[in-house]
C-alpha cells in the first residue's frame, strides 16, 4: 500500500476518533410508585436515548435503572457508577408516572402513564452539572393507541437539549 495512502488512512481515523471519543454513561431512575409496567416504559426511554447518542457517535454506556426518589436528590446520583465506567459525562435521567397502572383500549396492554423527564448532564472527573432541564407530554393521551410512542417522542425532543449541553461540553465551555 503507497505510504500516501497510509498516513492518510492514519490522519482520518484520528480525526474520526478524536471527534467523537466522548463517553457518556446513561442512568435512568423512576418515581417509587409507579406501576410495575412503568418498567418497560424506562427501558424504552434509555433505549431511544441510548440510540440518538451511539448515532451521534458517542460511546454510551448505560447502568441499571433505578427505583426511588432520594438518589435523584443528590447532585452526584449515578457518577460513581459513570466513573466506573470510565465515562467522561453522565446523563441522568428521572422519569415520573403516574401511580395507577392503565390499560389500553384492547383491555390487555398495561402501561404507565408517563408525567414527564428531569435530566442533567454531569462532567463525571470533577462531578459539576453543567446543563439541566425537563420534559413534558403535550397531552395526557396516548399517540396513536402506543404509549412507548409518546416516550420515544418525548425522549427525542429531550436529547436535542442534551446533545447542545455535551457539544458545548466538548468545545471546552465546561
Amino acid at each position: 500500500m503507497n505510504v500516501k495512502i497510509r498516513v492518510l488512512c492514519a490522519v482520518l481515523t484520528i480525526a474520526a476518533a478524536s471527534g467523537f471519543s466522548q463517553t457518556v454513561t446513561v442512568a435512568v431512575t423512576q418515581n417509587a410508585n409507579a406501576p410495575e409496567s412503568a418498567y418497560l416504559m424506562s427501558g424504552t426511554i434509555e433505549d431511544e436515548l441510548f440510540s440518538l447518542m451511539f448515532d451521534s457517535g458517542f460511546i454510551v454506556s448505560n447502568v441499571s435503572i433505578g427505583r426511588a426518589e432520594a438518589p435523584w436528590d443528590s447532585p452526584l446520583f449515578a457518577v460513581k457508577e459513570a466513573a466506573f465506567g470510565m465515562s467522561d459525562y453522565l446523563v441522568a435521567l428521572r422519569v415520573s408516572y403516574s401511580a395507577e397502572e392503565k390499560k389500553l383500549e384492547d383491555g390487555k396492554t398495561s402501561y404507565a402513564q408517563l408525567q414527564g423527564l428531569e435530566w442533567r448532564l454531569v462532567r463525571v472527573n470533577n462531578p459539576v452539572i453543567l446543563a439541566s432541564g425537563t420534559a413534558e407530554p403535550e397531552t395526557s393521551l396516548v399517540v396513536d393507541q402506543d404509549p412507548y410512542a409518546e416516550a420515544r417522542i418525548l425522549t427525542d425532543q429531550l436529547y436535542s437539549a442534551v446533545f447542545k449541553a455535551l457539544s458545548e461540553a466538548k468545545k471546552g465551555g465546561n
